[in-house]
């Protein structure tokens, strides 16, 4: 095996070979010196192989457990949440579509604005996408509450989704809070440096929120 970097803090590793390993680890800082061993589990990689395409379809749901249940999350829950994301003057849980409208003017070359919120509030948005989306493949059946939530849906779908993939960097990246510098309780993070998808930064929810995006684009 080799280390990326083996003098370095936080790095990686590569295995020649799968199978158990077992690493010993020494840590000196010129007076003391350390050691410990790690159990490594190597995998083989899973083969590469394009996305393919995923074919949903409409439903009904006649169910007298489910329907005042999905109602109530069509015409009260989702509505809802569209409502605040599409605020920009939230302070509890704030970080809604704005932040997509700011780091696509960043990308025009616009004057844009400081990433708001968690550096993974971007997965909401993505999930309330996918909700309506599920949504909208469900029959009203008649129910003029849930044809004017669908409406709302639709209208909302319009709105957001050339902003979201306006926020799309030109690799296909996205997450704002590495493409526009954010703001936190420290001060300003320039987390618009940062190396994308480096181990350094795993905490920042990469991974989480590119797995909501595709989730949504399903």
């Amino acid at each position: 095996m080799k280390f990326e970097d083996p003098k370095a803090l936080i790095t990686t590793a590569t295995f020649t070979k799968p199978g158990p390993y077992v690493l010993r680890l020494t840590a000196d800082n010129g007076q003391t010196k350390s050691a410990s061993t790690l159990h490594v589990s190597v995998e083989t990689a899973p083969p590469l192989r394009q996305l393919g395409a995923v074919y949903t379809k409409n439903f009904k749901i006649n169910s007298k457990f489910w329907d005042a249940r999905v109602k109530a999350l069509i015409v009260n829950w989702i509505p809802h949440c569209i409502d605040v994301i599409n605020r920009d003057d939230v302070i509890l849980g704030e970080g809604g579509i704005d932040n997509f409208v700011e780091a696509g003017k960043k990308l025009r070359g616009e004057k844009a604005g400081l990433h708001k919120g968690y550096v993974f509030s971007n997965a909401w948005v993505h999930q309330t996408v996918e909700a309506m989306s599920i949504a909208l493949m469900i029959d009203p059946q008649g129910d003029q509450e849930i044809v004017k939530a669908h409406e709302k849906f639709r209208a909302t779908l319009d709105d957001w989704i050339p902003k979201i993939l306006g926020a799309q960097e030109p690799d296909g990246y996205l997450q704002t809070a590495y493409t526009l510098d954010r703001q936190t309780q420290r001060g300003v993070v320039e987390s618009s440096k940062f190396e994308h998808w480096s181990p350094r930064h795993r905490g920042d929810h990469e991974g989480y929120v590119a797995g909501y995006f595709l989730e949504s684009a399903i």
